[in-house]
């Protein structure tokens, strides 16, 4: 279950972009656009979106990145980015979670992912 003011508790809407903090500097995604900013990090990987304090499920796949802290709008909520992770894994994850949708970069571009 969602926790109050979280995407999926009917308080808030879906993501409209994130911006994450990176070593080297912050870089916004948004959905159908070039990225803000770093994009070093993210190019030619993948990067799921969640909010935090999203407690991620155990049966994330082996080797995955620890994940990287970052901001999602609306509502300047606190958000875990994950590296490496497939569009199926991150519906899933983002299912497990019980999340309506989430953020996810493709490598090339961000969408907005379903995940009901």
């Amino acid at each position: 279950m969602p926790s109050a003011g979280t995407p999926g508790d009917g308080s808030l809407p879906g993501p409209t972009h994130a911006t994450i903090q990176f070593e080297d500097g912050p870089v916004t995604i948004l959905p159908r656009r070039a990225p803000v900013g770093n994009s070093g990090p993210i190019r030619g990987h993948t990067l799921a979106v969640f909010p935090s304090p999203a407690t991620l499920p155990a049966s994330l796949p082996e080797g995955r990145h620890p994940g990287v802290p970052g901001r999602i709008e609306p509502g300047d909520q606190p958000a875990h980015a994950l590296l490496g992770l497939t569009e199926a894994e991150a519906v899933a994850v983002a299912q497990t979670l019980g999340l309506d949708a989430i953020l996810f970069w493709d490598g090339r571009r961000a969408q907005i992912l379903a995940c009901r």
